[in-house]
């Protein structure tokens, strides 16, 4: 029985560390996805902005934030 547990224990570390690995692979993928659409909006013109309904304050604005804060 202690051969099982200890299998367990080993598939749980494995599992939790795969998964912990996978997460931060996915949010270091998802800040790379925002500070690349925060670049693009920040290149745009003002007839661009004007189009899309944003003013030049409001991409200031989001253009400014942390890649970690949507």
């Amino acid at each position: 029985m202690l051969q099982s547990q200890t299998s367990n224990a080993v598939s749980l570390k494995s599992f939790t560390l795969r998964g912990a690995a996978n997460g931060l692979w996915t949010a270091l993928l998802r800040w790379q996805d925002r500070a690349s659409g925060r670049h693009h909006m920040a290149k745009l013109d003002k007839d661009a902005l004007k189009d899309v309904g944003l003013t030049e304050a409001e991409i200031y604005k989001e253009y400014s934030k942390p890649v970690w804060r949507r």
